[in-house]
């Protein structure tokens, strides 16, 4: 394969450097405008052109992961939200990983962990690639003039030489003589360098190392197909520990069961908060959650079957459901008091995701032959592409100021200066008067009233907003023209606040 890929050079290379420009084009001070879904794409059809230069044949499995990068590049067009930006990047990077060691490798008998170490790997190889577009230019030439130009050589070195010794000689003489220094100044004056030429040609030469490097470190080809035979450990062991834990979660489970469900809010301890009994409880039981989960993968891998195991998998499992539900109900009851933050979001979101790994991991129990790792990629995908076109910021927003009796400034404040502007136009429906509090930030600045005060603040947020989005049809983002489309409107209904501002100002 490494053969193919030196033989059809001039191929990659013209290919890479093409790429090179549109990866520049398309994400250059740009990771969530409207080119991002199309990079995505060009990337895409980059590898499928080069799997044909590879003689490789497209794989079936390789549509979806493909199908699902390219959402999550669309996703981050529809929000301004950075959180998912982010994750929409690193989703997108994981996809395209796993696509290419499908189209490689015959993956169906590799383990949980063995597909952990093999992307890994993977992503490895891809960085000690990055000197091949320049060792395989190096030989391209070689065979073109037929013998190394030795000359050449020697004048390039001593450049290379001469490059560091020039920068020490003039800084010491700049240094020590002021005539020398003022021309040496005056010089440099006359050479003007746009760092935004200096950055964009930066960034040409990375997006062709990096593309012609993951060709690279895809024919390299040392990652081994076989599952390694480690499901040899003495499954007595697996035995002793799980059954004490059963016993444990069995007593806790039924707790769960009679007190927390059957009794609901009512069952409350008197001298517990709704923050104490749901912060207190939560964060334990999502450790412990995750720790069944591995512990699961880790007895179904490591240790040779036997019943009393599988059985004591299976309690382990149903418990962990138990126990998944008990954080799930606790965050609910929190939620209720003190309305939705995004971390409370995230985490509701991840117990649910949890379930479905853990269904998979139960399933592994029984037939060992379960393709754990797709499964949970499958899961995690379709879970985070819904968590990613949710826009949790907009529905923070919106849930809050429905569900809250008496909205307090405060409550505003986190909507504004902690989410997104994903949730600008749920702020917008808001008017200033039916809010209770002063803004501290006008109120200790100027004598304003309580109610001058929050008009301020609403109206410097919109301004502001308008003010923020101003740029190219290259940078267009869905969510951040929706919100200057909320900005403009609040700003055109409430043009008296402005008024009444200035007046107070004077």
């Amino acid at each position: 394969m490494k053969e193919k890929l030196e033989s059809r050079y001039g191929y990659f290379m013209i290919s890479s450097i093409i790429y090179g420009f549109f990866f520049t084009f398309c994400l250059y001070r740009n990771l969530h405008g409207i080119t991002l879904p199309f990079w995505v794409a060009g990337t895409l059809v980059y590898f499928i052109l080069a799997f044909r230069q590879l003689e490789l044949k497209i794989k079936k499995d390789t549509v979806f992961y493909a199908a699902a990068a390219l959402l999550l590049g669309i996703s981050s067009v529809l929000t301004d939200d950075l959180f998912l930006h982010f994750f929409n990047m690193a989703g997108i990077l994981l996809l395209l990983g796993v696509s290419l060691l499908h189209q490689m490798y015959e993956e169906r008998k590799w383990g949980f962990g063995r597909f952990i170490m093999n992307i890994s790997t993977f992503f490895w190889d891809i960085m000690e690639s990055i000197a091949l577009p320049f060792s395989q230019t190096g030989k391209f030439f070689k065979k073109k003039s037929g013998q190394e130009n030795k000359k050449l050589k020697y004048v390039l070195l001593g450049i290379l030489i001469a490059l560091p010794l020039f920068l020490i000689v003039v800084l010491m003489l700049v240094s020590a003589d002021r005539i020398f220094y003022e021309m040496v100044s005056k010089a440099l004056s006359y050479i003007r360098i746009d760092m935004n030429i200096v950055f964009i040609i930066c960034m040409i030469f990375l997006g062709i190392i990096l593309i012609y490097a993951a060709v690279g470190g895809l024919v390299n080809y040392r990652l081994k197909e076989d599952q390694p035979a480690c499901k040899n450990q003495e499954p007595i062991i697996a035995i002793t520990f799980t059954s004490i834990l059963c016993a444990v979660y069995l007593i806790f489970c039924g707790i769960q069961v009679v007190y927390l469900f059957a009794q609901g809010v009512t069952g409350l301890p008197g001298d517990f908060t709704y923050a104490e009994y749901a912060r207190r409880g939560f964060f334990e039981l999502l450790f412990v959650s995750i720790l069944n989960f591995a512990m699961v993968i880790i007895c179904n891998t490591f240790f040779r079957d036997h019943k009393a195991l599988k059985v004591l998998l299976t309690i382990i499992s149903v418990c962990n459901y138990i126990l998944i539900a008990s954080s799930i109900y606790r965050m609910i009851l929190y939620v209720a008091v003190y309305h939705l933050t995004y971390l409370r979001v995230l985490v509701l979101w991840f117990l649910i995701l949890l379930a479905f790994f853990m269904a998979g991991a139960l399933i592994c129990v029984y037939r060992s032959k379960f393709r754990l790792f797709f499964y949970c990629m499958i899961v995690l995908t379709i879970g985070y592409l819904g968590f990613s076109f949710a826009r949790p910021d907009y529905l923070i927003a919106n849930y809050n100021l429905a569900h809250m009796e008496v909205m307090h400034i405060d409550d505003i404040h986190y909507l504004m200066n902690s989410l997104s502007d994903d949730a600008a136009p749920a702020i917008a429906k808001l008017d200033p008067e039916n809010i209770e509090g002063a803004s501290r930030v006008y109120s200790d600045a100027f004598s304003f009233d309580a109610q001058q005060t929050r008009k301020m603040e609403f109206y410097d947020y919109f301004y502001k907003l308008d003010e923020k989005y101003q740029s190219s049809w290259r940078k267009y983002n869905f969510s951040e023209h929706k919100a200057q489309i909320a900005a403009v409107q609040y700003l055109e209904k409430h043009e008296e606040d402005k008024k009444l501002l200035k007046t107070d100002f004077n």
